[in-house]
């Protein structure tokens, strides 16, 4: 066998939990804009400086929306500032050091914006199978086109244990974390 634990790569949830074992499946949620794309992206290239190989399915940004995220954080410059154009001197050159820094580090991704429930558990299989990836991060379930069902929570039931059924089948070594909107 080959990973046993997967780190979180978030200091205070991995003293708590200590990671995910392969096969497991754990559900990020909150509201609207409260930065669970932005935290299981942080997560992502922390795996990917630990040598793990993570992916995100994205559901519903593109992939520009991605790249701005990525060069924010690695750069330190405000993705508002990244998204205007309207950076200082600095601003610039910490922006071409968070290129430098992206092409370093190997977060796979699929962009899945409007697709149905079938194409995301064949970009799962083709992200553990065909790419190696160890983590898969599905951001988010409210996205994703189903079958009318009685219940959203019917809806987001049947997604949810797809996914999980692609974490384990036979020979995969890989967890998901799955990202989600919870009403207050």
């Amino acid at each position: 066998g080959g990973i046993r634990e997967i780190p979180f790569c978030l200091p205070e949830l991995d003293a708590h939990l200590g990671g995910m074992s392969c096969g497991d499946l754990c559900i990020v949620g909150g509201d609207t804009s409260a930065g669970k794309s932005s935290t299981a992206l942080l997560m992502a290239l922390e795996q990917a400086k630990r040598g793990l190989k993570p992916a995100i399915i994205s559901c519903e940004d593109p992939r520009d929306r991605w790249g701005g995220r990525i060069v924010s954080m690695l750069s330190g410059v405000p993705i508002r500032a990244i998204r205007t154009g309207r950076t200082s001197d600095w601003q610039g050159e910490a922006i071409e050091v968070g290129y430098g820094r992206a092409k370093t580090l190997t977060v796979e991704m699929a962009y899945t914006v409007g697709e149905d429930l079938d194409t995301i558990v064949d970009a799962t299989r083709h992200l553990i199978q065909e790419r190696g990836c160890n983590i898969i991060i599905l951001d988010y379930l409210q996205t994703i086109i189903v079958p009318r069902t009685e219940s959203r929570r019917e809806q987001i039931r049947l997604i949810l244990s797809r996914f999980k059924r692609e974490l384990n089948r036979p020979g995969v070594e890989a967890a998901g974390i799955a990202l989600s909107q919870f009403r207050k």
